[in-house]
């Protein structure tokens, strides 16, 4: 029986709650910086409260057209290929590029089915300016499994020593970055890597720019782990990932309002290093990292997935045992499914909680049929009675 191709949406994430709360302190290990023998990263005279590094090697010609532009000027950043190698990079600037982490055939089969017309009654998918995400990837094809699955052993060993035993992946979808509409000029550059300046969720989200008043993540709060998986070549002409090292080190979060914004901005254009890399890499780095999306001056789009590995007990931005129906989880393997946090003992994955609103009528006929042909686990699962709980 082929699985259905539900295109099941959750109208807000932020409603769940995970049913365990408990406190891991996990801090990242750190090391010198692990990078190619022309490259090297500094901690530089400290920027305010910041105490912010560099990476340098390979620079660009002050008068390239990226110059001109207004794009970083860095283009160099660690290499990773061992569980001490990340650990350290981790440490230090923040981030770490794994080459080859996937086959290129799985890179470029993610890729066509991203490009797949349909629209939204295909895909959920959200437009704002010339990027692109596309939610519920894992429901538009088994690829998407399997390059999960593709994470190497290494790495789920980082990821343990990081976030604590329980880890999951807790944000899992694609990110097309399009072709700007016209020839970009460094002002407007600028304005674009500016708005897009911020650390990722949970504590850049508590920032003024989003109604909070965070402005520091404390020592000893639990870490993120982002993973970006590269589907086409990253290159600075395509918009590669700029991010800045050592930002996640004294804890300071970016500031996207106010004068302070331009100060902050100002420091990131000028230490900040391009992620350029080929389809099948992926880049890891700490979810405190300053970073922004760049300016795609091709004319072909770049397209990415993005991955958020949380310790179990932060809720997640994408709760997939919430909302992964039933058909797509049974092609997953069991490693896969601990990964996104499918577990006997998470029992708010049961129907009770997935009713079919306030999904649209489309979206909720697909839940239905699948309700109906693969059925949901009872409210009590049998393994709570094998384990005696």
């Amino acid at each position: 029986k082929s699985a259905p191709r539900a295109r099941c949406r959750m109208a807000a994430a932020g409603r769940v709650q995970l049913q365990h709360v408990a406190v891991i302190a996990a801090t990242l290990a750190t090391s010198q910086c692990q990078t190619p023998p022309d490259a090297h990263c500094t901690v530089p005279e400290r920027y305010g409260n910041n105490a912010h590094g560099s990476c340098s090697g390979n620079s660009l010609d002050p008068q390239s057209d990226l110059s001109q532009r207004g794009l970083p000027m860095h283009t160099v950043l660690p290499e990773c290929s061992t569980q001490p190698e990340l650990l350290k990079a981790l440490g230090d600037g923040g981030f770490c590029m794994i080459r080859h982490a996937i086959l290129g055939e799985l890179a470029a089969r993610a890729k066509a089915v991203l490009q797949r017309p349909g629209g939204m009654l295909r895909r959920d998918a959200l437009l704002v300016r010339q990027s692109e995400r596309v939610t519920q990837v894992l429901e538009l094809d088994p690829v998407f499994g399997e390059i999960l699955e593709a994470l190497p052993s290494w790495l789920h060993s980082v990821l343990r020593s990081v976030l604590g035993a329980d880890f999951h992946l807790g944000s899992f979808h694609a990110l097309l970055l399009h072709p700007e509409a016209e020839p970009s000029h460094a002002s407007r550059t600028d304005e674009v890597l500016r708005a897009n300046l911020h650390s990722d969720y949970p504590y850049g989200h508590a920032t003024a720019f989003h109604g909070g008043n965070l402005s520091h993540v404390r020592h000893g709060w639990p870490q993120t782990v982002q993973l970006l998986w590269m589907l086409t070549d990253f290159t600075r002409d395509n918009g590669a990932t700029l991010l800045l090292p050592a930002s996640h080190r004294d804890g300071a979060l970016p500031r996207r309002l106010g004068p302070e914004s331009h100060a902050d901005y100002a420091h990131f254009k000028r230490h900040a290093v391009a992620a350029t890399g080929r389809a099948g890499d992926l880049l890891v780095y700490s979810g405190q990292v300053w970073h922004s999306i760049g300016v795609n001056m091709e004319e072909r789009s770049r397209a990415a997935l993005l991955g958020q590995l949380l310790p179990f007990f932060i809720r997640p931005m994408e709760a997939h045992a919430w909302t992964l129906p039933m058909g797509v989880q049974a092609r997953l393997s069991s490693k896969v499914k601990r990964l996104l946090g499918i577990n006997w003992h998470f029992f708010f994955q049961h129907s009770f909680r997935l009713a079919p609103l306030p999904r649209g009528p489309l979206a909720a006929l697909c839940w239905l049929f699948d309700a109906l042909w693969y059925g949901y686990p009872s409210n009590v699962h049998p393994e709570t009675l094998r384990q005696g709980v």
